[in-house]
This record gives C-alpha cells, sequence and structure tokens, in this order.
C-alpha cells in the first residue's frame, strides 16, 4: 500500500488532473468539428449528385449532359464511399474523445475526493491538537481533576475523597 500523499502532492495532482480534463475537453471540440465537417462533406456531395441527377434527368437535356453525368457519377459515388468512410472515422473518434473526457472528469473528481478528505483529517487533527491542550490546561488548573473526551473534570478515582 503506498503511503499517504501530502498536501502537496494532492495539489500538484490536483492541477495535473485539471490540465488533462481540459486537454480532453479540448480534444472532444475537436473531434465533434472534424465530425462536423466531415457530415457537412457527406451532404455536399450527396446534395452534388442529386442536383446532376436532376439535370440528367431533365428531358431539355442533350445526350452529352446525360453522358457525362454518367461519367462524373463513378467519380462522385467513390468520393461519397470516401466522405462516409471519414464521417464513420471522426464519429467513433468523438466517441472515444468521449471516453476520454468522462475518464479524465472521473480521474479529476477522485483527486478533489481525496484532497478534501486530507482537508478533513487535517481539520480532524488540528481539533484533537486543541482539545489536548485544552485538557493540558484544564489540568494544570485543577491538579487532581480528570478531563478527557466525555468528562468534565470528573474527579479521579485516585484522588483524596476530602480535596
Amino acid at each position: 500500500m503506498a503511503p499517504p500523499a501530502t498536501p502537496r502532492t494532492l495539489s500538484m495532482l490536483g492541477r495535473v488532473r485539471r490540465i488533462v480534463t481540459e486537454e480532453a475537453r479540448q480534444g472532444l471540440a475537436a473531434a465533434i468539428a472534424a465530425e462536423t465537417a466531415a457530415e457537412a462533406a457527406v451532404r455536399d456531395i450527396a446534395d452534388a449528385i442529386a442536383r446532376e441527377r436532376a439535370i440528367a434527368a431533365d428531358l431539355n437535356s442533350d445526350d452529352l449532359m446525360v453522358e457525362f453525368y454518367i461519367a462524373w457519377l463513378a467519380e462522385a459515388g467513390q468520393q461519397l464511399e470516401a466522405a462516409r468512410l471519414k464521417r464513420d472515422t471522426a464519429a467513433a473518434s468523438t466517441t472515444q474523445a468521449r471516453s476520454r473526457l468522462n475518464l479524465a472528469k472521473a480521474a479529476e473528481q477522485t483527486v478533489e475526493r481525496h484532497i478534501a478528505a486530507a482537508v478533513a483529517a487535517g481539520r480532524l487533527e488540528d481539533l484533537q491538537r486543541e482539545q489536548i491542550e485544552l485538557d493540558e490546561v484544564a489540568q494544570a488548573a485543577h491538579p487532581g481533576k480528570v478531563s478527557g473526551p466525555g468528562t468534565t473534570f470528573a474527579r479521579s478515582p485516585l484522588a483524596n475523597p476530602l480535596d
């Protein structure tokens, strides 16, 4: 088992965790932006295919336009497939970035809980030391009286009953 962390160590760890969380947050923002751009590219290519199909299907289009459309459609189909693959990859990256952010947040919260526990433990130690000091002062002011947790200057069983 590792030795207890010092307040300085916990503070430093807290700063590191906040930095990691912020980096994960920025990574998620970048992944979302990339996914949005990839989705827009898919939409743009699909819209272009639909527009060109409508032009080629127009009864006023000549045979040359239809032939250009057919030749262009093969290339556009490949571009659409590549854009969909890029979109799907970007969506997977966004999911991974979201997971990294959730893990970073959980680690940061864990450190914050340890810091809070260390502060509470330190405060408890301070209160205990203060109580000991108060008990020593009370004992010095009233020799023969017992004080401590749960007692208020109770008479010691060893004290002289005639005092």
